[in-house]
């Protein structure tokens, strides 16, 4: 139990060490969020992934439907429809 919190502690202040040198560099709070997205190798590896799917389908299109999560055909159904009729039109 120790040996958990100790590392949770640990990991807390990596956090703490990593974000403090981000605002050191940065000027505001979006700038702060803007190095730590770049810096991401979660971030990165999605980027790569969106960039070779561009490639492999040239003419595929993205479309962003405001408050949409997982389930946009559920959740934001006629944003959803109107988005699929626009492509296939």
């Amino acid at each position: 139990m120790e040996k958990t919190r100790a590392r949770a502690r640990l990991a807390g202040l990596s956090l703490a060490v990593a974000l403090f040198s981000l605002a050191v560099r940065a000027e505001n709070l979006q700038e702060i969020y803007d190095l730590t997205i770049s810096s991401a190798p979660q971030m990165k590896a999605a980027e790569a992934n969106f960039k070779a799917g561009k490639e492999a389908l040239p003419q595929a299109e993205v479309v962003t439907i405001d408050g949409a999560g997982h389930r946009p055909e559920v959740e934001k159904k006629d944003a959803f429809v109107a988005a699929v009729k626009k492509i296939l039109s």
